[in-house]
């Protein structure tokens, strides 16, 4: 019904994974899915690939896609979906706002500021599921 919506069917999915890109300040990230529609479902996810704050290289993060402003500055990414591609714009203070993993619920910034000092890498998976999997 309306008020429960969920699966119809247990059909099938396909996914695309990227490649790793080296995310920094106010760069642009685009990836060529090959799914032949919008996808109905992408996760953006972090590999840090040497130390930031509290991580540790091979610690990977799922990134949401949130936005905070400070001081001007503009931290977080927007992800835009076209049949072709996922595009990912990184903020010009930095790609994320992470949650430190030490227990103090502080906050970091994935904030490199080139691609040559980048710490973390992300990576792109889109989902397209049929239509016998599509909620109702």
């Amino acid at each position: 019904n309306a008020q429960n919506r969920g699966f119809v069917g247990t059909g099938r999915m396909r996914m695309f994974t990227s490649q790793r890109e080296k995310s920094f300040r106010s760069s642009t990230h685009t990836f060529a899915h090959g799914l032949g529609r919008i996808p109905d479902l992408v996760q953006l996810i972090a590999h840090c690939t040497a130390a930031d704050g509290t991580y540790e290289p091979g610690d990977i993060v799922v990134l949401s896609n949130s936005i905070a402003e400070t001081e001007g500055d503009i931290e977080g990414c927007t992800i835009m979906l076209t049949t072709e591609e996922v595009k990912v714009f990184a903020a010009n203070a930095g790609i994320a706002v992470v949650v430190e993993k030490d227990g103090t619920g502080g906050l970091d910034v994935l904030n490199d500021q080139t691609e040559a000092n980048s710490r973390w890498d992300i990576e792109v998976k889109a989902f397209v599921f049929d239509s016998a999997t599509q909620g109702n």
